[in-house]
């Protein structure tokens, strides 16, 4: 069970045995990721002291450079993690804790790392998990040592299963984080059905990029069979935010923006590739290509170098001349970003390696 070699090591939910799968835990003297997956149904407090103080002791090892918890419950106050100074990139998806912080506003926010720091942490990637985000927040003005985890580089969130705790997260962390991110990206990244619990409409604030004064790349995915529903698509509410950024007097850092579209069915849908042959092209003729090249080629976005524009089409039926149709209208809309000096236009589909 235990390899000292061994890159990652994944502890699951089972909790049976916990007196062996310590022992094995402390064999793991360099382990670089490791990741708690819950399964839905993990509180850390009925994981036995002996399995969990082993769980903390691997994280603590300074071979460790990655955190992923998922799917688990743990206390308001997750200190234990933020002073593992060896940690680079920390993954929270759907961690709530066993009670809630206050709803009212943090009155104090603490001041994020200088942006050369070589202690920021370099992604931080949240997804469900907005009275987390807080306590971390919190902890950072408690403890010195914990502010490189709400000074991220690189910035990721995930929109499904948007409530008002990850609301009342992202307020704060976008106050204190959002200045000094050089990376982020927006995930929508739901395949269940509209009527799912967790596929919420899409939430606009996660756009307020006015407020992220150091970023130069961004990043938006979005999953394209949600876009007939005005609640659930991202791009108006993009382009809006990208004509505001036109405007502001603040200098515009970007230099590459990406955008893909995941066409790839939603669980639950026929098992055969789907066609999205008039789904694609009929989208590469709307007007939102000739807004977004209206909006780019203004003079605030003068140091952008890329835009690519990606189409996630696994598991789907596009034959070559209907993606050439495709990638050609969708060109004609950004003719102008097209003849632009230093300005490179990419237009791309990606397929998974289908097993």
């Amino acid at each position: 069970m235990a390899n000292e070699d061994a890159d990652t090591a994944w502890i699951g939910k089972s909790t049976a045995c916990s007196k062996s799968i310590a022992s094995a835990i402390s064999l793991l003297t360099s382990v670089k990721e490791m990741a708690v997956d819950g399964a839905m149904a993990l509180g850390l407090r009925d994981v036995p002291k002996l399995l969990f103080n082993a769980i903390l002791d691997l994280m603590a090892q300074p071979s460790v450079t990655r955190i992923e918890l998922t799917a688990l419950t743990m206390d308001t106050c997750p200190c234990d993690f933020t002073t593992f100074s060896s940690i680079k990139e920390l993954v929270l998806k759907d961690v709530t804790p066993y009670v809630k912080p206050g709803r009212a506003a943090c009155t104090q926010l603490p001041t994020p790392l200088a942006i050369d720091d070589p202690q920021r942490l370099q992604l931080l990637d949240f997804t469900a998990c907005g009275s987390i985000i807080r306590s971390l927040i919190f902890s950072s003005l408690k403890m010195d040592v914990a502010r490189r985890i709400t000074s991220p580089r690189e910035l990721w969130i995930g929109t499904i299963g948007w409530n008002e705790d990850m609301a009342d997260g992202w307020t704060d962390l976008l106050k204190c984080s959002a200045p000094i991110v050089e990376k982020y990206t927006v995930h929508q990244d739901s395949f269940q059905p509209l009527d799912h619990p967790m596929t919420s409409p899409f939430p606009p604030e996660v756009l307020a990029l006015t407020h992220f004064r150091e970023l130069h790349t961004f990043t938006l995915i979005g999953v394209f069979h949600f876009f007939d529903h005005e609640a659930h698509n991202p791009v108006p509410y993009l382009l809006k935010e990208l004509d505001t950024l036109s405007r502001t007097e603040n200098e515009v850092k970007l230099r590459r923006l990406n955008l893909e579209f995941d066409f790839r069915r939603i669980d639950g849908e026929d098992e055969e590739d789907l066609d999205i042959r008039e789904s694609l092209l009929g989208y590469t003729k709307k007007d939102i290509w000739a807004k977004l090249d209206e909006i780019l080629v203004q003079p605030a976005f003068g140091k952008l170098e890329e835009v690519c524009i990606t189409f996630e089409v696994t598991y789907c039926e596009l034959p070559d001349k209907v993606w050439a149709r495709a990638k050609g209208e969708l060109l004609k809309g950004l003719k102008r970003m097209g003849t632009r000096e230093g300005l490179s236009i990419k237009v791309e589909k990606f397929r998974q390696i289908e097993s």
